[in-house]
């Protein structure tokens, strides 16, 4: 069975914002949206989750993109 997860959802569980998962699925990054009425959209929860589990996967198999750590210099006091 399908079931459809509000947007406030999906930015839950993947920790991205509302225009951050837009950017994403416009780029073909992230499964894309269904309406579910005027102004108001959903994912398929097993997209989303198969899209959380990519990222795992990519992270256990070192191919993930590495994060890169802002450096800042300590400052003097």
């Amino acid at each position: 069975m399908l079931v459809l997860i509000p947007i406030s959802e999906t930015e839950r569980r993947t920790g991205y914002c509302r225009q951050h998962l837009s950017r994403l699925e416009k780029r073909g990054l992230f499964p894309r949206r269904v309406a579910l009425s005027t102004g108001r959209v959903g994912h398929v929860e097993s997209e989303v989750e198969d899209w959380i589990a990519t990222k795992i996967k990519a992270r256990d198999a070192g191919t993930a993109p590495a994060v890169n750590s802002p450096s800042r210099p300590d400052k003097a006091t």
